[in-house]
């Protein structure tokens, strides 16, 4: 939640807390009985909310490190390959992989040098078959290309649900902002109840005000005021004043 729903989930706490204190004077079928009860409901509401709005994202670290070494590995035997055909390195040129993105496009384009396609025919399949033989000639495993795909995969996984994390955090935080807004409503409707009902007990009423209003947002402290050569208004006047007592 922002600072500005904070402040405001304090007020509802408030007046919850108020309502539960009093509860004597009002009758449970009353309007204010219904009000306070629909107060409960929201808190109820927005707790649920919060513990669903901040993304429970799957951390990636390990993964990409895994992929950028597998890349690494590909291109680095690409390059001892090259020694003795220098063009070979033109299909596997070592890139900065920094981001997840590039990790990602360096992943994929390797994968369509090396991974056989259902949608390639038997010639294709039999060359690709051959280019990763000359991988594995460099002690390469066996199934280097396979596990890459599977690492690709995972990341893909990945990256899907966190989106996806994050768009119900984003709705979550709309929710809230929504139920604080109905809220907000609701405590209108009261505050007219409390002041007709404690008109003639100013403590109550006094501690209804302090519970039911959103509380100021703290305000950063101002800028210094650099000393210039102006002179003041509140100086003016005392060196007019001095002058005149001469």
């Amino acid at each position: 939640m922002n600072n500005r729903d904070l402040r405001r989930y304090d007020r509802l706490t408030r007046v919850q807390t108020f309502g539960r204190e009093r509860i004597r004077d009002f009758n449970p079928t009353s309007k204010a009985g219904a009000l306070f009860a629909r107060i409960d409901r929201y808190l109820v509401d927005v707790d649920a909310a919060r513990i669903e709005q901040v993304p429970n994202r799957v951390d990636k670290a390990g993964l990409l490190t895994r992929i950028r070494q597998n890349c690494r590995n590909i291109t680095r035997t690409a390059q001892a390959i090259a020694v003795s055909e220098p063009d070979f390195i033109a299909a596997f040129k070592p890139k900065r992989t920094v981001s997840e993105a590039a990790v990602a496009a360096h992943t994929d384009a390797l994968l369509a040098q090396l991974e056989s396609q259902p949608t390639d025919n038997a010639d294709a399949q039999s060359a690709k078959q051959a280019l990763r033989d000359r991988f594995i000639a460099y002690e390469m495993e066996a199934e280097f290309v396979t596990n890459l795909r599977a690492d690709r995969e995972a990341l893909r996984i990945i990256i899907q649900q966190n989106q996806g994390e994050t768009q119900e955090g984003i709705e979550n935080t709309a929710m809230i902002t929504s139920l604080f807004d109905r809220a907000g409503d609701d405590i209108q409707e009261l505050n007219a109840l409390m002041i007709n009902r404690y008109q003639r007990e100013p403590e109550k009423l006094k501690t209804w005000r302090a519970a039911s209003r959103i509380e100021s947002a703290p305000q950063r402290a101002g800028r210094a005021t650099p000393a210039t050569g102006l002179t003041t208004a509140a100086s003016r006047d005392t060196n007019a004043t001095d002058a005149s007592s001469r």
